[in-house]
């Protein structure tokens, strides 16, 4: 009896050892599942957290290009206006110029005329002088 009482023993023992290496084995099963599932957890966590980083980077370089373009462009259309001003400028002068030439040929033309005038009279007058005193030499000269 006690040998089968051993026997039995032995057997629950070997049973115990048998349930017990399937529940490791089911434990570990499971385990590598957990380990496999916080695996591919993780895996889109980071995926998510990443991607949405990437669109937050992404749309502050976008806004930072805008702003760059932006001033790009300001600084082309002041150096075009300036451009513009530069050429009105001198689109101007030459209007200004070509204005104050004209007057300047007229005011010579005037001038010589007034000049030219102003002698011929003076040269009439002396000559009348000197025709009025050849007359009245011939006067005395005749009486």
């Amino acid at each position: 009896m006690q040998a089968a009482h051993v026997i039995l023993r032995v057997l629950r023992q070997q049973l115990k050892k048998k349930q017990f290496l399937r529940n490791l084995s089911q434990m570990a099963k499971q385990s590598r599942r957990r380990t496999r599932a916080a695996i591919i957890l993780q895996s889109i966590a980071r995926t998510y957290f990443y991607r949405k980083r990437y669109l937050l980077l992404l749309d502050a370089a976008r806004t930072i290009q805008v702003a760059i373009r932006r001033y790009l462009s300001q600084l082309r259309n002041k150096q075009q206006i300036r451009n513009v001003i530069r050429l009105q400028s001198y689109v101007r002068m030459r209007m200004c110029r070509r204005a104050f030439l004209g007057l300047r040929t007229a005011a010579t033309l005037i001038q010589k005329w007034y000049r030219t005038q102003r002698q011929y009279h003076r040269e009439a007058a002396r000559l009348l002088v000197m025709r009025n005193a050849a007359l009245l030499i011939q006067k005395y000269w005749r009486r």
